[in-house]
């Protein structure tokens, strides 16, 4: 990727990189508790001040979005846009991955209906058609189609800082800290 790039004459400091690190449990779906972002981000932003960290989460902005997940209040991802807190982390993003099954997988299947949809025959027929298939796909999720294993999902955090922080980003996540921010739901439960 890098063959036509003099490496030699990068500085380190003016490149950012995404650094992720999943976290899954088999058998399961892993996810994010709401109520431990500020906490999260505390740990990964250590110089910057507590009243900014809840203020970016708590306050209506554009730099902190809210992924709920299930519509369930405590499940919730989010991203946040973090270059005016404080350390090298100018980006953080936690989510999780079993949503690659209606975003990637099957494209234009787990969209927004309108009513108007269900008034013309020809659509009704692809909207019942559509909710088969979606059906089938979280039946096979959780793993009650014989022959198919089922589908877990990972929590997944990202964060963005500059090259030459990339090997020491992450790697002092604690234990206690990932039991607190994370739930594991069984994967027949989640879909």
């Amino acid at each position: 990727m890098f063959e036509h790039v003099d490496v030699s004459s990068l500085d380190p400091q003016d490149w950012l990189v995404d650094v992720a690190l999943t976290i899954g449990v088999e058998g399961h779906v892993v996810t994010w508790r709401e109520s431990c972002h500020q906490e999260l981000l505390s740990h990964l932003m250590p110089a910057a001040p507590p009243q900014k960290i809840s203020s970016l989460t708590t306050r209506k902005n554009n730099k902190f979005h809210l992924d709920r997940t299930l519509q369930i209040k405590e499940l919730a991802g989010f991203r946040a846009t973090t270059t005016d807190l404080a350390d090298d982390v100018s980006y953080v993003q936690a989510y999780c991955t079993e949503k690659n099954v209606s975003y990637q997988l099957n494209p234009g299947v787990f969209r927004r209906r309108k009513p108007e949809e269900l008034l013309d025959k020809k659509k009704e027929q692809k909207v019942l058609a559509d909710l088969d298939l979606i059906s089938q796909v979280y039946y096979e999720c959780a793993g009650e189609e014989e022959g198919v294993d089922g589908r877990d999902g990972c929590a997944r955090l990202e964060i963005r800082v500059p090259l030459n922080k990339a090997m020491d980003a992450l790697s002092t996540l604690p234990e206690e800290l990932v039991e607190r921010t994370v739930v594991a739901i069984n994967r027949r439960v989640w879909w």
